[in-house]
């Protein structure tokens, strides 16, 4: 699993289950499932969901074009 900021990775583990495994019973954006959490304070200028992984070279695509034009 890696974790891109603005395109660049910042962060790489391996992972032992896929994807699939992982029990998405509460998917939220900012929120938690736990009170003690605090809330996202930040904005989202777009959120996207894609049906495969991205490679490092479509991460740094997403960002070089920009959000989609409204």
């Amino acid at each position: 699993m890696t974790l891109y900021l603005d395109g660049a990775e910042i962060g790489s583990t391996p992972i032992t289950v896929g994807l699939s495994d992982i029990v998405d019973d509460n998917d939220w954006l900012g929120l938690s499932q736990y009170a003690q959490d605090t809330l996202y304070q930040g904005d989202y200028t777009e959120f996207r969901i894609y049906d495969h992984a991205l490679s490092a070279c479509e991460v740094a695509a997403t960002v070089d074009n920009g959000p989609d034009a409204e």
